[in-house]
C-alpha cells in the first residue's frame, strides 16, 4: 500500500498528464511565428554566451548579465551545433520544455490531489501569460521549472514512504541504493536550474531532520548536497560579475529593513498569483499584466476561456468572458525586429 497522503500514479495520471502535454503542444503550435522571430534584448546576449568558442567560453562566462545553468547552457548549445546556429534551434530547449513540464506537474500533483487538481495545477503554471511569453524566448526559466518538478518529484518517489516512516520489525535501518540512486538523479538534475540547490537542500534537511538511521540517510543525500553545491559554486558563481553593481538590489529582498522585507515578499507574491512580470520585467512592453481589475480588491488573475483567436500579424488572444477583452495577447513580441 502507499504511504497515508500518497497516491500511486496510475491509468488516469498517464493520460492526464498526456492530454495536457498534448494541449500545450498545440498552444504552442499557435505560436509558432514566435520561434522563428530575430533574436532581442537579452536573448542576444544569451545566444552570445552559449555559442561563444570552447578556447574563451569559460573566461566570458564572467561578464555574464545573469548566471545560468551548466545544463541548460549546454542543451542550447548542443541543439546550436545539431540544428544550426538559428535563432528557432536556440528557442527549442525552452519550447520543447513547456509540454514536458505540464506532464510533470501533472505526475506529482497527482500523487498528492485528484485528477482535476493536478490538471488545474499544470494550466494555472503553463499557462501563466508572462511564463508563456517567456518560455518563447532563448531564456531558461522553462527548463529550470521543469528540473525543479522533476527534482521534487524523483526525491519523493520513494515506494516505502518517507524516511520517517518506521521500518518493519527486524528490518536493517542501513543504505537504502535506490534512495541513493534516486538522490544522486535529483542532483544531476540541479545542474539544469540555478536554482536548483535551493530544492535540494531543502529535501535533503527534511530527510535528515525525519530520520531514522540519519547517518545513513546522510550518506543517501550527499551526492545530491555535492553535485548542486559545487554547480553553485564553481559554475554559477563565476558568473556573477553583476554583484559589482547595485542597479538589480531593488529587485531582491537583501538590504531591507523588517517591515519593507514583509512588504516586498507580499508584493511579490501578489504579481506571481496573478501572472503578473515581478520585478524589473514590469517595464518590458512584451509581456502582458495577466490580471483584470477588482476595484477595492486590487488585481485578479485573468480567467482564460472561450476559443482563441487570431489577431493580424500572426498573433493570438483569448477573451475572458468576465470582462469581454483579451486576457492573454501577445501580438507585440511576436512581431519584434
Amino acid at each position: 500500500m502507499p504511504p497515508a497522503g500518497r497516491r500511486r500514479p496510475g491509468r488516469s495520471t498517464a493520460l492526464a498528464a498526456g492530454a495536457v502535454a498534448v494541449g500545450l503542444s498545440g498552444v504552442l503550435c499557435l505560436l509558432h511565428a514566435y520561434l522563428t522571430r530575430p533574436l532581442w534584448y537579452d536573448e542576444i546576449w544569451r545566444a552570445h554566451f552559449v555559442s561563444e568558442p570552447l578556447a574563451s567560453f569559460w573566461s566570458e562566462l564572467t561578464v555574464a548579465n545573469t548566471p545560468s545553468a551548466f545544463g541548460w547552457l549546454g542543451i542550447t548549445r548542443l541543439t546550436g551545433e545539431v540544428f544550426g546556429w538559428h535563432a528557432w534551434s536556440l528557442r527549442l530547449p525552452g519550447y520543447a520544455a513547456l509540454p514536458l513540464l505540464g506532464a510533470a506537474i501533472v505526475v506529482l500533483t497527482r500523487r498528492f490531489a485528484g485528477t482535476g487538481a493536478a490538471v488545474l495545477a499544470a494550466c494555472w503554471l503553463c499557462l501563466n501569460t508572462t511564463f508563456l511569453d517567456l518560455a518563447t524566448q532563448l531564456k531558461p526559466y522553462t527548463v529550470e521549472a521543469l528540473a525543479a518538478v522533476c527534482i521534487v518529484g524523483v526525491w519523493t518517489a520513494d515506494p516505502l514512504g518517507p524516511p520517517g516512516e518506521a521500518p518493519a520489525a527486524g528490518a536493517v535501518r542501513g543504505l537504502d541504493r535506490g534512495r541513493l540512486a534516486r538522490r544522486t538523479a535529483a542532483g544531476a538534475l540541479a545542474l539544469a536550474a540555478v536554482p536548483g540547490i535551493f530544492v535540494v537542500l531543502p529535501l535533503a534537511a527534511v530527510d535528515l531532520w525525519r530520520g531514522p538511521a540519519r547517518r545513513w540517510r546522510l550518506v543517501e543525500c550527499l551526492p545530491a548536497i555535492a553535485l548542486s553545491t559545487a554547480h553553485t559554486v564553481g559554475f554559477v558563481a563565476h558568473q556573477s560579475s553583476q554583484r559589482n553593481g547595485d542597479y538589480w538590489d531593488r529587485q531582491f529582498l537583501a538590504g531591507r529593513g523588517p517591515w519593507a522585507a514583509v512588504r516586498f515578499v507580499a508584493e511579490q507574491i501578489r504579481v506571481t498569483v496573478t501572472g503578473s512580470p515581478p520585478g524589473i520585467d514590469r517595464f518590458d512592453p512584451s509581456l502582458i499584466h495577466g490580471t483584470v481589475p477588482a476595484g477595492p480588491l486590487g488585481s485578479a488573475p485573468a480567467v482564460l476561456t472561450g476559443t482563441p483567436s487570431p489577431w493580424p500579424g500572426g498573433s493570438v488572444s483569448w477573451r475572458s468572458p468576465a470582462t469581454g477583452r483579451a486576457g492573454l495577447c501577445l501580438p507585440r513580441s511576436a512581431v519584434r525586429s
